[in-house]
């Protein structure tokens, strides 16, 4: 796992401008970016594991990720809760957290997974992505 590749994902908001804004202008957002659903995040190799760095902005955020278990390696720096140990398709992130994503299902780039936020006015606000498996 220490050699996997390593992708990184910010959950951002901005509470200044009001629930419903953040960084981005005017919607939440993943590395700055609200959810469109025309876009593909990116794409993924099936059967390949990735460290997925993820920080919080502002407040908790309850991390949930589609089609792919995964098993946290780290909270802000130290080792996993007793609670977030074993395969996991959702993480509450506070801080920092580093995740063993693994990659056994396939999703095509007009079918993809998602990941977002699993507050639903976060995740209908904008911070969700989605990426494909091949």
């Amino acid at each position: 796992v220490k050699d996997a590749p390593v992708r990184r994902l910010s959950l951002d908001m901005s509470m200044g401008m009001g629930m419903m804004f953040s960084r981005s202008g005017n919607r939440f957002s993943i590395n700055g970016a609200s959810y469109d659903p025309a876009t593909l995040n990116f794409p993924t190799k099936l059967n390949s594991i990735e460290r997925w760095i993820v920080r919080g902005d502002m407040m908790m955020h309850p991390f949930h990720v589609h089609g792919v278990r995964f098993q946290v390696l780290s909270e802000n720096g130290t080792a996993p809760r007793a609670e977030n140990r074993g395969w996991k398709d959702t993480v509450l992130v506070d801080g920092e957290v580093e995740l063993a994503m693994k990659f056994e299902k396939p999703a095509s780039a007009t079918a993809p997974y998602m990941y977002h936020c699993h507050i639903l006015e976060h995740e209908d606000g904008g911070m969700m992505g989605q990426f494909s498996v091949a």
